[in-house]
């Protein structure tokens, strides 16, 4: 006799994978990468099935390679009591900073039942030397409230 049992598979740690192609501007601008991701399980206990803890964040660090940022990272599960925030920080060389930031609750919806790792792409716009500047030759201060400037 031959008995077949059927056991329904639970994924408790899942691979999210990040990926930004760079568009417009210059990559050697870029100093560093890193994100946050908000809304995730901070641990997981694995004996009593369930998490333990509140809602948690992690740091993930980028790389760059050629136009392309890249992250990954594992997590426990989400939270289902907060909303799933990516929250991402690019600093370049001249300390200019900018920040965007994605909610991931509707790409993350099949977290249990998708054993496969997710790639989340997008597009990332570099900023571009914004050390722009001009002279003003021969100004010529008037009462009229029209001035040449040539």
């Amino acid at each position: 006799d031959t008995l077949y049992c059927k056991m329904p598979l639970v994924q408790r740690v899942k691979r999210i994978d990040f990926q930004f192609n760079v568009t417009g501007g210059s990559t050697d601008r870029i100093e560093a990468v890193t994100g946050t991701l908000k809304g995730i399980l901070g641990s997981f206990n694995p004996f009593q099935g369930r998490a333990c803890g509140g809602p948690d964040s992690s740091k993930i660090g980028f790389t760059l390679q050629r136009d392309t940022l890249r992250a990954s990272c594992l997590i426990a599960g989400l939270s289902s009591d907060t909303t799933t925030v990516f929250k991402v920080n690019v600093r370049f060389v001249d300390g200019h900073q900018q920040t965007f930031e994605t909610i991931l609750d509707k790409y993350l919806e099949d977290f249990a039942t998708n054993v496969d790792k997710k790639v989340l792409t997008g597009k990332f716009e570099a900023q571009t030397n914004s050390d722009y500047g001009f002279t003003i030759n021969g100004w010529k201060p008037t009462d009229d409230y029209e001035v040449d400037v040539k």
